[in-house]
């Protein structure tokens, strides 16, 4: 985070907030100021395309992958919806399907326009088939970024292309409206939307619950790093579906619309004000929705009867524990999630102690079989190098001893489970193809006993076995329901036990002759159970915001995961009776329906067209190859954080595989014209670039006419994991094989080189701390480089590491390093450090060493207005120590004083440091002022 680092010793002169808000846009114009393309990863280049096409889309997906059918008709039907709720005309969008990752997700992108959807279904709390819930969500999406880019162009002409309309898009509207209002669509559209789901809200009524007063709207929008806060999904959707209901189906558009026009232009929440009836603010609707919520929640709760439990954890700070079972000494085994730690398994002993058995990396599903020793688990791993492919591989860790081995062979394994005696396990192996294999193993041999197969339209759960391996039962869901069954292997048979079309089961447990699960289906998440043979589930607890993941106590009764304020906390519950469910949260279920109603109506002349007859097709990536996207009147330089009046054009392929941007620009910096091309592919194991750029000075005091530079760039950024660490590999070679440079009339040729490698090995680290807990890094590199006759050559080298500190969130980084080079030809190149408060121009550097130590002291959430919300105050401690290549010593002793916060509420946050340097051996003082801006921290 924070990589983006500018020092002043000046300040800044106050500038008006709407010229501030162009030079952000400016600043976010390629996404951000590093990278002017996004893209979330590439596919392995020997993958072979399809494309199917429908009225208003483009469908790709890779030709291996045979349910393109089931995301057609759904989303062309979305596109449609969506473009006439939000007043747009529908453009023809492109489309594509990754089927070869276990990340359940999908995004609508500009520059270029497109979705990109991650076809694995999601196996959460959510029931309903995942085609539809990707297509009434993300097209919302699209069809918010359509009315942007159509509102812009009345605004802006043909001014900007599409980068323009992003970047305003993410400074200028909030985020939790964004996605807020996406979920009130699948909401509105389908009876599994997420503003149906207990689970989804209840950490909200949790959360205002146990509020002394309602949390400020800045407190709520911009989050804590010390407390739990909901994030803009949630908030979102109560905050927009609220508004629906109050303020009826059109005042949203209506809002969003205005922002993008001259009177209101980046103006949301004067936009937002203008257009209720009672002309109310955000931050006092905020508060008045928040109150109402929590009003009615606090009325719901009052009205039922908890089940008597015994409590196994009580924790004072928000963290999520997941039952397993009992040991053979009585501790309770558990899956823990902290805010501020990482995840772990941990042994609970009678009195609450806690001691960590294994730390993990990610957990696949968080899905477990325990049969009272060996763990069982699926841990995901991504590919080396392909984002869009990963695998998730079955372990078997010993309670007794932590060791794990691993259980299967290298694939997408999901869902481990266990039989009660632990004799027999099973998993679920999911194909590219889009089908599922369930298997069935000897847990000792594992000697294969069966397997099952499902397609796309039969997507797996949940499952338990029982002790013979006779029968399996298997939650399922299917395009329109949600069901329990039981497989036998000896008979060849299925039965349906259970089935239900909007409400959730998961999490099954068999115990005795009964299956036990958790479930929406009086409307709060409790645990049921049902007979093995069939029947009707009876709900055994009765919770104030939901039970979850029931798991045996080894003596005929449960544990499970009770949600409360401060998260996920283990119950114990002795006896298993029936209780009677109380219907809970009519209020939630009431503005659902509202939406829904609302909609209809809003939709009763709107005429769908016939679904497309279209036979699929091979897919060119060539047809895309260049597809000029975004342009302005202004240049971006992510290698220089510069941006600058001028023209550029940027291109990118569908497939997110080739960018390229054409650029001439006026450098306010160097008073130079600069003018070139730069291309780069990801599709090949090496990330290659190419680019010229000419350099031609405006003013004659600059000691060149010209400067011409021929650019070749080449890297392989690889991953690896193992358990809780992760090893990030990045070798790279930098060519400018051909440049010239012109000074008084005579030409010079300038040529330089390098090849680089670093490489982190890192322990999986709350994103909270400053610095990773436990860690290395390396690097090294050569620089070589001719003018003319004169030639030199750089080698260094680096090295460091990363310490758990004293406290929390706190830690220490070491870090030494030598630098060789030749001082006449290569006078201003540098791969080293120098000790803080110094200029490596004046003291080049030939060894260093560091130490550091960074924590926390405060965590505000301090608000003025809406000029700036304080999150956290952090103190970093450093020495550095350097010796010069004169053989002079200098080092110096700085204490530094970071403050995260946001300006203006807008989401991108910003780091202001303060430093104070010692330095020695002159003694004397002096300070730096930096900042810097996180724009993927959102």
């Amino acid at each position: 985070m924070f990589s983006n680092i500018i020092y002043s010793q000046a300040g800044l002169p106050i500038l008006k907030k709407q010229i501030l808000l162009l030079i952000f846009l400016q600043l976010f114009s390629g996404n951000n100021v590093f990278a002017q393309y996004f893209t979330w990863g590439t596919e392995p280049s020997n993958t072979h395309w399809d494309m199917h096409q429908g009225n208003s889309l483009s469908l790709v997906y890779p030709d291996y992958f045979c349910c393109d059918s089931s995301y057609l008709s759904v989303f062309d039907s979305a596109i449609v919806y969506h473009s006439f709720l939000m007043h747009v005309e529908p453009h023809h969008l492109n489309i594509v399907l990754h089927p070869n990752t276990l990340i359940s997700n999908g995004f609508v992108a500009w520059a270029p326009a497109r979705s990109e959807l991650f076809v694995m279904p999601s196996r959460d709390f959510y029931p309903g088939f995942w085609p539809s819930q990707l297509a009434w969500h993300e097209m919302r999406h699209y069809a918010q970024l359509s009315l942007a880019q159509a509102q812009c162009r009345k605004r802006f002409k043909i001014l900007f292309g599409e980068q323009f309309t992003t970047a305003f898009v993410g400074l200028a509207v909030p985020g939790w409206f964004i996605e807020g209002d996406a979920v009130s669509s699948e909401t509105a559209f389908l009876p599994t939307g997420r503003g149906r789901s207990a689970s989804f809200s209840a950490p909200l009524f949790a959360w205002l619950d146990a509020s002394k007063r309602i949390p400020s709207y800045d407190h709520s929008v911009l989050g804590s790093y010390n407390n739990f806060n909901p994030d803009e999904y949630l908030l979102g959707y109560w905050l927009t579906a609220s508004a629906f209901n109050r303020y009826g189906s059109e005042f949203w558009p209506q809002v969003y619309a205005e922002t993008f026009m001259k009177d209101n232009f980046g103006m949301f929440p004067r936009t937002f004000k203008a257009f209720t009836n009672e002309s109310i603010s955000l931050r006092k609707y905020h508060k008045r929705e928040m109150t109402l919520i929590r009003d009615s929640v606090r009325f719901d709760i009052s009205t039922m009867k908890p089940t008597l439990v015994l409590p196994v954890t009580q924790q004072k700070e928000y963290a999520s524990y997941r039952p397993l079972g009992l040991d053979s000494s009585g501790n309770v085994i558990a899956f823990r999630k902290e805010m501020h730690g990482e995840p772990c398994f941990v042994r609970i002993d009678g009195g609450g102690n806690e001691k960590v058995i294994k730390y993990t990396h990610l957990v696949h599903d968080e899905s477990f079989g325990f049969d009272g020793r060996y763990i069982y688990y699926a841990e995901y791993k991504p590919h080396p190098r392909r984002e869009f492919v990963d695998y998730s591989n079955s372990y078997r860790l010993d309670c007794n001893t932590g060791k794990v081995t691993n259980f299967t062979q290298l694939k997408k394994e999901l869902l481990p489970v266990v039989s009660p005696n632990g004799e027999i396990a099973a998993t679920c192996s999911y194909y590219p193809d889009g089908t599922y294999c369930i298997t069935a193993i000897h847990a000792k041999n594992r000697q294969t006993l069966g397997s099952a197969f499902f397609n796309y339209y039969e997507q797996p759960v949940s499952m338990a076995i029982d002790d013979k391996g006779n029968s399996l039962f298997l939650i399922i869901q299917t395009q329109n329901e949600r069901k329990l069954i039981a497989l036998n292997s000896a008979m060849h048979t299925s039965n349906v036990l259970f089935s239900t079309s909007d409400r959730n089961i998961g999490n099954l447990l068999l115990l005795g002759d009964y299956l036990y699960f958790d479930g929406n289906l009086n409307g709060n998440e409790e645990i049921y159970r049902i007979p093995i043979s069939g029947g009707k589930p009876e709900c055994i607890t009765q919770t104030a915001f939901g039970a979850y993941f029931p798991a045996s106590d080894g003596q005929g009764g449960i544990f499970y995961s009770e949600l409360t304020s401060n998260g996920y906390e283990i119950r114990r519950l002795p006896t298993l009776q029936a209780v009677e469910a109380a219907n809970r949260w009519e209020f939630m279920y009431n503005l659902a329906d509202s939406l829904t109603t609302g909609t209809q109506l809003q939709c009763d002349t709107l005429r769908i067209p016939l679904p497309a007859d279209n036979q699929s097709e091979v897919y060119k990536p060539r047809q895309h190859l260049i597809n000029v996207h975004s342009w302005g009147p202004f240049t971006v330089d992510p290698s220089d954080n510069t941006v600058s009046p001028g023209i550029q054009f940027d291109s990118q392929n569908i497939l997110s595989t080739l960018t390229a941007s054409v650029f001439s620009g006026y450098n306010l910096f160097t008073s130079t014209i600069v003018s070139g091309f730069k291309t780069t592919y990801q599709g090949w194991l090496p990330v290659v670039s190419a680019g010229f750029t000419n350099e031609l000075p405006v003013t004659e005091n600059h000691s060149y006419r010209f400067y011409n530079s021929l650019n070749l760039n080449a890297y392989i950024p690889l991953v690896f994991t193992r358990h809780a660490w992760t090893i990030r590999l990045n070798p790279a070679i930098s060519l400018k094989p051909v440049g010239t440079m012109k000074i008084d009339d005579i030409s010079h040729n300038v040529n330089n080189g390098g090849i680089f490698i670093t490489a982190t090995a890192a322990q999986y680290t709350n994103n909270r701390n400053v610095f990773p807990r436990l860690g290395a890094f390396i690097g090294s590199g050569a620089i070589w480089q001719s003018f003319d006759k004169t030639s030199g050559f750089l080698v260094a080298g680096y090295t460091g590491l990363w310490l758990p500190g004293i406290f929390r969130h706190d830690g220490f980084r070491l870090r030494v390093g030598f630098e060789s080079r030749d001082s006449l030809a290569l006078p201003y190149s540098t791969i080293m450090s120098a000790p803080r408060g110094y200029n490596l121009i004046n003291y080049p550097v030939k060894t260093f060493t560091s130490a550091e130590y960074g924590c926390p002291l405060l965590y505000p959430n301090f608000h003025l207005g809406s000029l700036f919300y304080l999150k956290r105050l952090t103190t970093n401690l450093s020495y550095d120590y350097a010796v010069g290549t004169d053989k002079h010593n200098f080092s110096s002793a700085g204490v530094h004083l970071y403050a995260d916060m946001h300006f203006l509420r807008l989401y991108v946050p910003v780091r202001l440091i303060f430093s104070n340097y010692y330095l020695m051996p002159e003694n004397r003082w002096t300070h730096q002022f930096g900042f810097g801006l996180d724009f993927y921290a959102y």
